[in-house]
């Protein structure tokens, strides 16, 4: 008779001896080390209540999800009392999504065959499908991941906080490819998560990505105002530049004497502020701004809930991130219409400087 998952519980790790370490994943039918992330053991069988791997229907993800409901959610991920149906499915499938993933290019391919935790595949693929992301950003996870894992292990270091350092990849991932995830919204996704920030240091340090992380963060916040545009169904072309202008101005308010509550707001509130005002306030306007009729928008605490929602954000810290903005908007409105002065003047320079250099192409 074959080893089923549950022949490893309350066993110590055969690689590290940690002290009853194993953490079994029986949808997986898999064993792991929670002190030195090791995969000990791989295609173990599963029990009858869990089997909705290989042949996921919505009776067999119920019936999971009554299992964490009567066991207190001890078996939920990132701290939830259950798991809902698209998490089920999610997690369900992430080892078939795994096992299709491109092998990975460059250094991270001498990891590619590198097993990772049961845990934190498992946030990965939790929080990618609550971005909605596909696969692109869940493949690029898994690759920082297994490069960091397999880093560490060949030195012989262990991997200590699974779920963090797993969500720092995934960070990392979803900014490679233009989606910031702020702290504040994996917070909101999974509210177990500790020091991610630190995690994040760590695993740029350890796979070599100090130049691509500098650039990352220097393209978070104009990335994430048109995450947020497109996410409101917004003309990129009409709003782009002026929600960029308006988190200057924010930003600029916050350095004057008469603007404490300002200074209180972090990069991501002056982000959300800067869409928010330009598609809700009347007292913003620039040329070519479309119209905004508010006798026929719903009411303003409506749309903030609206938006905090899609974003995955706290909707009554939104609320008073945009309360905070519109009682200062007679410091921001000038700022405001300087940097947008900058910008026309520019883009001007750009344009005179394409046509020269078209002419003297034809010439």
């Amino acid at each position: 008779m074959s080893n089923s998952v549950n022949d490893f519980v309350g066993r110590n790790c055969p690689l590290c001896g940690a002290v009853d370490s194993l953490d079994t994943d029986e949808a997986r039918g898999e064993v792991a080390c929670t002190e030195c992330a090791c995969v000990v053991a791989m295609g173990l069988a599963e029990s009858e209540q869990n089997r909705f791997v290989g042949d996921a229907t919505f009776e067999d993800v119920d019936r999971k999800n009554a299992t964490f409901e009567s066991d207190g959610g001890q078996g939920a991920v990132a701290g939830s009392a259950a798991v809902t149906r698209s998490k089920a499915v999610a997690l369900a499938a992430g080892a078939r999504r795994e096992e299709r993933a491109p092998q990975a290019s460059g250094g991270s391919s001498k990891y590619a065959k590198t097993n990772l935790h049961p845990k934190m595949r498992d946030i990965m693929d939790v929080l990618c499908e609550s971005i909605k992301s596909g696969d692109v950003v869940r493949y690029k996870a898994y690759e920082l991941a297994r490069h960091f894992v397999g880093q560490r292990r060949e030195r012989g270091h262990r991997v200590d906080q699974l779920e963090e350092t797993a969500a720092a990849c995934f960070q990392l991932a979803a900014e490679m490819h233009r989606r910031p995830v702020p702290l504040a919204e994996l917070r909101q996704m999974a509210p177990s998560l500790k020091d991610v920030e630190s995690r994040r240091k760590e695993v740029v340090r350890e796979v070599g990505l100090g130049e691509v992380d500098r650039q990352l963060r220097q393209d978070f916040a104009p990335n994430l105002i048109r995450f947020y545009i497109r996410m409101l169904h917004a003309q990129m072309a009409k709003y782009e530049a002026a929600c960029i202008a308006l988190a200057e101005a924010v930003k600029g308010a916050a350095s004057t004497s008469d603007s404490r509550e300002l200074a209180t707001l972090s990069e991501v509130d002056r982000c959300v502020a800067a869409v928010l005002l330009a598609r809700t306030s009347t007292q913003v306007t620039w040329e070519g701004k479309p119209r905004y009729d508010p006798s026929q928008e719903p009411p303003l605490a409506t749309a903030y809930d609206s938006f905090a929602a899609s974003a995955n954000l706290n909707a009554t810290h939104v609320r008073r991130v945009m309360a905070t903005v519109t009682g200062q908007l007679r410091l921001i409105t000038p700022l405001f219409e300087k940097a947008m002065a900058r910008a026309a003047k520019g883009g001007a320079a750009e344009e005179a400087v394409e046509k020269t250099l078209k002419r003297e192409r034809e010439q």
